[in-house]
């Protein structure tokens, strides 16, 4: 399964989702081919976006938290939640297929060593439009320039409907990557030298709010 409608955070769903409990509460990315959730699962819309529910954590579950650097990067908290967060690499992704599309990404655009990391974080007990999403992804040696085009083309590709514009948001020069059919939204994108920064949320000025406390 996969979580967020981008290519990439489908790996971290279908880590996360067979010790979740994600029957209650938030709801997380669906799958079709995208990035997904600590522990959001998403089952298919057609072939274009997500549908799941968000990742609580559950008591017997020892979720990955591959790179705590890149996850100290996300925010700890939003509008007064503390948020629950997890990140994966080749590591703990090895044998996954979620995970491919970011290894090849790695390869094709990092350092040759086919390093990467993904962190994930939002806020288990959301429900309905407070629902969101923040994640990280970093290719060691990846230009940013390359990092954010690449990533929106392959969430665009993987999306059906999907599109890609231009937008300044918080602050901050964003890709905008809309997801048709995604129950949790579209996507915001920017990067800050080889680490990729996004948000999926359900408006743009939840987005707002959400790209304000990133770096």
């Amino acid at each position: 399964m996969r979580i967020i409608s981008l290519a990439v955070l489908a790996l971290i769903a279908t880590l996360a989702v067979a010790g979740c409990d994600t029957g209650s509460g938030s709801s997380a990315p669906a799958d079709t081919a995208g990035p997904a959730t600590a522990s959001p699962s998403a089952p298919p819309t057609s072939s274009s976006g997500p549908k799941s529910l968000a990742p609580s954590p559950s008591a017997g579950l020892v979720l990955p938290h591959e790179d705590p650097a890149l996850e100290a990067r996300l925010p700890n908290e939003f509008e007064g939640k503390k948020l629950f967060k997890l990140s994966v690499g080749p590591i703990s992704s090895a044998g996954n297929e979620g995970a491919e599309p970011v290894k090849k990404l790695a390869d094709e655009i990092g350092d040759k060593s086919g390093n990467f990391s993904l962190a994930f974080a939002n806020d288990p007990t959301a429900t309905d439009a407070a629902v969101f999403n923040y994640f990280a992804l970093r290719i060691p040696g990846a230009p940013s320039a390359q990092l954010v085009e690449k990533y929106a083309a392959l969430t665009v590709a993987d999306t059906r409907g999907a599109e890609s514009e231009q937008v300044t948001m918080a602050g901050k020069e964003v890709t905008h990557v809309t997801a048709p059919g995604n129950p949790i939204g579209d996507v915001w994108i920017y990067a800050i030298g080889d680490t990729l920064f996004g948000v999926q949320a359900h408006s743009p000025e939840q987005a707002a709010a959400l790209l304000a406390q990133l770096p």
